[in-house]
């Protein structure tokens, strides 16, 4: 948020170096290493939860379309990740990759079995 003034002025200057801050932001590539970096250092802090004897495991993440910023999460296994989760995920990489201030997407897929052969 940015405090203005029409009136008197104040803080009207900050206006357009910010839409362009917010602009480089919302383009910007994150390389899949760096991001993954990132998810490993996230779920070391806080892992996924457990369902029953079943755990969510991060396989890998990449970034799909920058604007937004978009994101896939491949996990171990299908099933709901918790809401709870899914929003830490999100605030995380806000964080993590300098995004405040953006809407991004982050999406949690399955990773699917490309090694079962047809019957």
């Amino acid at each position: 948020f940015l405090r203005i003034s029409g009136l008197t002025g104040f803080g009207v200057d900050l206006i357009v170096p910010k839409i362009f801050q917010l602009y480089e932001q919302a383009t910007q590539r994150i390389s899949t290493s760096r991001l993954n970096k990132v998810i490993k250092t996230m779920t070391e802090k806080n892992p996924p939860p457990a369902l029953g004897r079943n755990t969510f495991n991060i396989l890998y993440a990449s970034q799909v379309s920058a604007q937004p910023p978009t994101f896939v999460f491949f996990m171990n296994r299908l099933g709901a990740l918790p809401k709870s989760y899914q929003k830490y995920v999100e605030n995380y990489l806000k964080t993590s990759l300098n995004l405040k201030g953006q809407s991004i997407r982050v999406h949690f897929r399955a990773k699917e079995d490309r090694h079962v052969t047809p019957k």
